[in-house]
């Protein structure tokens, strides 16, 4: 008799066979669909025919998967959570934005480790030697930071750090930070659809120590408030159908809304800003800098 395929092994065969017919649907498909409400979305999700399309996230076929975080011993042992590769619905943008994002399914194809709180002042003094920050503070975030600077304290953790063959520090993308933020929720914001500012430092006039509120469901901190995180993409409308590890363009583009110059993705909000949401997405210069913008530290497989 044939012996039985672990789970592993089964959930990993599945995402392969899913993946190649996602291929197959995308070369094939004649019309995109146009950007879903969020209510749209639910409905998708609730009601589809084919049930592995849900925001469950499957077992990583590609390691022996990570039952426990990740610490950056180079920076005083800061702590990434584990995220397993999976699927979720992306978007649509909310706000001044929604035009340009659509909803629309992506799909994580491997899993990657996120910080569990936005870099501290401690740890990015620790890495790079000196604090920029506006509000000071050991546990709070670092701010004042432009998108290059956050770029570089990656880059030196991908010098000092020893880490796992195969993998370097980076930012995460903005597909793999609102997969992250979501943690397999559906609604506006990871608690529900209301705001509720006992949820997230916003509406204040400064930062407060990272972890002041209660984390997500994933374990994750802040996602939401006290600073806006950079993501290293460029931004530009959201693609439409199902798409693969979605990234931003290589380079910037001037042709959406008009603009002279787009910007790099922040996402999360900040304590001065109204609570955004997990799909609210922002595209300041990647040169700006200013008390309401930090970062979060990702672990990825190099590609």
């Amino acid at each position: 008799m044939e012996k039985e395929d672990s789970p592993k092994r089964s959930f990993a065969k599945t995402f392969e066979e899913d993946t190649k017919r996602l291929i197959e649907n995308l070369e094939n498909e004649k019309e995109k669909p146009d950007a879903l409400s969020q209510n749209q979305v639910e409905d998708k999700i609730q009601n589809s025919d084919d049930k592995k399309f849900s925001l469950t996230p499957v077992a990583d076929k590609a390691s022996e998967l990570k039952d426990s975080n990740y610490i950056v011993k180079s920076a005083l042992n800061m702590e990434l959570i584990w995220c397993p590769q999976g699927r979720f619905i992306m978007g649509p943008g909310s706000a001044g934005n929604a035009g340009v994002s659509p909803s629309f399914e992506a799909v994580l194809s491997h899993g990657f480790y996120l910080g569990k709180t936005e870099v501290t002042q401690k740890e990015y003094e620790e890495v790079i030697g000196g604090n920029p920050s506006y509000f000071k503070g050991e546990g709070l975030p670092v701010d004042s930071v432009s998108w290059y600077d956050a770029v570089e304290f990656c880059n030196a953790l991908n010098e000092i750090e020893s880490k796992p063959v195969g993998w370097e520090f980076s930012l995460p993308t903005e597909a793999q930070w609102e997969y992250a933020c979501r943690a397999e929720t559906v609604t506006l914001h990871y608690w529900g659809d209301k705001s509720n500012p006992e949820l997230s430092n916003n509406y204040s006039d400064e930062t407060v120590s990272v972890g002041s509120y209660r984390p997500n469901p994933w374990g994750f901190y802040d996602m939401e408030g006290n600073v806006w995180e950079w993501c290293s993409d460029w931004f530009q409308k959201y693609p439409t159908g199902t798409i693969i590890d979605p990234m931003g363009p290589i380079r910037s583009s001037n042709e959406i809304l008009g603009h002279a110059e787009k910007g790099k993705v922040v996402r999360g909000g900040a304590y001065s800003s109204a609570q955004l949401g997990s799909r609210h997405r922002d595209f300041p210069r990647p040169t700006s800098k200013n008390p309401w913008k930090g970062f979060r530290l990702c672990l990825n497989p190099v590609k």
